[in-house]
């Protein structure tokens, strides 16, 4: 290999270019040959050995996988006899042109590889071989060049990568192969099939049917508390017997109506039994209903069975909140103003459970009606819309009340439907300012005046 500017008279053909390093590559011996890479190779990176073999070795096996992909479209190429059809191509010199090169230093040759900028010059090798198969026959006869002393480390290590890779790639396909058979079995085989869901069919029906004792079990061993209780008795039948038998038999204690309130200062609960089936009839016959209301220790058990209480499956009754209703005379002559002030008393009482405003549809209709005699009218219209989309205000169906032969609802048995109806609600309030008989309070009903509700706390309007 020789080196030459590019003004030196031994290469006459090479155009005179300002800055660039002419370096002409001989292939004089066919047999012991090397190819244009190798040599390159040898020249810039003598330095550093190891580093040089690595990256002669990385072009190799680059150059090996390409023709294994091209050996599959165009067939066997590494059959090819590079230097018996050409003896010219091998033999042939060949130009390469360094580019930004300092030309008064050839120290840049040492330098890797792979910082430089190489232009090849293959003007006058254009009529001897076309350049892929150059390409090829380079490639193959540098794979046939016999160095096996200088790279046999890399190229045993590049061979070793290789059959860990297909050995890894043989347990993934033996794998998948496993695995196809087991999804088709499972899939296909019904006695292994259901006898899985029979397993599991078999542990639902334990499960439900040992749940609601065992977390029965639990709660009566940890629940200290011990009611004190009373049952309302509307008939002659063994039920009522027998739930008053399952209430002592865990430790509860019956009362008579004259004990409610004899043990206030007591930490126990005072609980109020009643079937469901009674409650439609007979709620309001619960003996000074509306006290209990108005006590906080006081709770209220809708059963179906007699030991309902005692397996925690009653219903809860006048659990909570409540819901309010005004006198005719009261609601027309109610301004906007009041109505405001009542929608937020409203929503300050729902902070504990929902409270609503039940108007009758009749009423409804008459303020709707007065919308077009004035501005102020439009506004109670508006602001009846805005509260039913808020769910304050329930305007009711039209019933009984609403017929035009009644100058006035019978307020009394509505308030009791609604009782019945609303059996979560604690408290029916009606509001008025006029005198009323004790049948409201008798019912479990309070009546209040309009200034009260407005002004009382929440604490004092439900206590007696």
């Amino acid at each position: 290999m020789s080196y030459h500017k590019d003004n030196s008279s031994e290469d006459e053909h090479i155009p005179e270019t300002p800055g660039v390093l002419v370096c002409t590559v001989f292939n004089t011996d066919q047999k012991n040959s090397y190819s244009f890479l190798d040599q390159l190779s040898r020249r810039c990176l003598s330095d550093d050995l190891t580093k040089a073999s690595v990256e002669q070795e990385s072009l190799i096996f680059s150059e090996q996988m390409k023709n294994l992909l091209k050996k599959s479209k165009d067939g066997p190429i590494g059959q090819q006899d590079t230097c018996d059809s050409s003896t010219q191509a091998c033999t042939s010199p060949l130009t390469v042109n360094f580019s930004n090169l300092d030309l008064d230093s050839l120290e840049v040759l040492d330098m890797p590889l792979v910082i430089q900028k190489i232009s090849v010059d293959m003007s006058d090798r254009k009529g001897l071989t076309d350049p892929r198969k150059e390409e090829k026959m380079v490639f193959s006869h540098s794979q046939r060049t016999n160095n096996p002393v200088e790279h046999a480390g890399i190229s045993g290590m590049v061979a070793e990568y290789t059959k860990v890779y297909e050995a890894k790639m043989h347990n993934v396909c033996s794998i998948k192969k496993t695995c196809r058979p087991k999804r088709i079995h499972q899939g296909y085989s019904g006695t292994e099939a259901s006898n899985h869901f029979d397993f599991c069919d078999q542990m639902k029906k334990e499960l439900d049917k040992s749940f609601r004792c065992n977390l029965n079990a639990v709660v009566k061993k940890s629940c200290k508390t011990k009611y004190r209780f009373y049952i309302l008795v509307t008939s002659d039948a063994v039920f009522f017997d027998k739930t008053k038998a399952y209430m002592e038999a865990e430790g509860h204690t019956a009362v008579q109506p004259s004990e409610f309130f004899h043990d206030e200062g007591s930490s126990s609960c005072l609980l109020i039994i009643l079937r469901n089936e009674d409650i439609a009839e007979h709620i309001c016959k619960i003996p000074q209903l509306l006290k209990l209301k108005m006590t906080p220790d006081v709770q209220f058990a809708g059963i179906d069975e007699p030991d309902d209480v005692v397996n925690f499956t009653h219903q809860e009754l006048f659990t909570q909140a409540g819901f309010i209703m005004f006198d005719k005379a009261l609601l027309e002559p109610l301004s906007l103003c009041y109505m405001k002030k009542i929608s937020e008393c409203l929503q300050v009482l729902s902070r504990t459970g929902k409270w609503k405003w039940m108007l009758h549809y009749r009423d409804s209709r008459r303020l709707k009606e007065n919308a077009r005699l004035s501005e102020e009218a439009n506004e109670k219209k508006l602001f009846l819309c805005w509260g039913q989309d808020a769910g304050i205000l329930e305007v009711l169906p039209y019933h009984e009340c609403d017929l035009a032969s009644k100058d006035q609802p019978d307020y009394l048995t509505c308030l009791l439907r609604l009782q019945v109806q609303h059996i979560s609600s604690r408290y029916p309030v009606f509001i008025t300012d006029a005198t009323t008989d004790s049948a409201f309070e008798k019912n479990g009903i309070l009546t209040m005046t309009l200034d009260a509700f407005l002004t009382k706390s929440p604490t004092e309007k439900f206590t007696i």
